[in-house]
């Protein structure tokens, strides 16, 4: 079995909520694996496995496992993001996001979250500028067309607040 096939195995098992047989899957994949690739997937597997079973510590040090591993993986930094964000962390999470974007530029998903983890810290106008750059990426990203809208809503830009904000419904008319 290849490494991609073994964490492809491990990643159907975690979906299926199969925590113990994803944590055995990952195991050769951690203790003799294929390459760099194999052995941050894992971490990322386990990490979520972690993160369901609410082991903080256990998904923070899997996460950063799979970071050092494969350092320039834009994923892994996400994953990580999210981790930190998970236990409190909003400012290594920033820092994370940033690092994944670096990464990789059109990681749509990692703009929408550094936008929206930006708003909360009260920094609308750079939450903006990611939530823009996500939105130009996906136009079709209902959540990130939401969150443009509350960025500009608190810059007092109501006119793009509601452009934003309709656009978001008019993609999902049952948006929260």
């Amino acid at each position: 079995m290849t490494g991609q096939s073994r964490i492809e195995r491990a990643r159907q098992l975690l979906l299926a909520g199969d925590i113990p047989g994803a944590r055995r899957a990952c195991d050769p994949c951690v203790t003799a694996p294929v390459d760099a690739k194999e052995f941050a997937g894992a971490h990322l597997i386990l990490a979520a496995c972690c993160r369901r079973e609410g082991d903080q510590e256990g998904m923070l040090t899997h996460a950063d496992n799979a970071v050092a591993a494969k350092p320039d993986d834009a994923l892994a930094h996400y994953a990580l993001a999210e981790c930190v964000d998970e236990s409190g962390d909003k400012q290594r999470a920033i820092a994370e996001l940033r690092r994944a974007i670096e990464c990789d530029p059109d990681m749509v998903q990692a703009h929408r979250y550094l936008g929206a983890l930006l708003l909360d810290a009260g920094n609308a106008e750079h939450a903006i500028e990611s939530l823009q750059r996500a939105v130009a990426l996906d136009a079709q990203h209902a959540e990130a067309w939401n969150n443009l809208g509350t960025a500009l809503h608190h810059e007092k830009r109501l006119a793009g607040a509601e452009a934003a904000y309709r656009r978001a419904l008019a993609l999902k008319p049952d948006y929260p």
